[in-house]
């Protein structure tokens, strides 16, 4: 359990934060920097878990 919490969650984050930051680099168009790229990403995942959450039929699909 030490390992997950230490090392594989962190880690998922972080793909899912860099997945995240090229996709909004694709759909807007423009050039992002890769320093950006991270933060972008959890700033899109931020709004799309607040999106979910908003409806009340899929707010159960949000993760806690």
């Amino acid at each position: 359990m030490f390992i997950l919490t230490t090392l594989v969650y962190p880690a998922a984050l972080a793909v899912l934060c860099l997945g995240s930051g090229l996709l909004v680099d694709r759909v807007s168009g423009r050039f992002l920097p890769g320093v950006l790229l991270a933060s972008v990403g959890a700033a899109a995942l931020i709004a799309v878990s607040q999106l979910t959450t908003y409806l009340p039929a899929i707010a159960r699909s949000t993760p806690i």
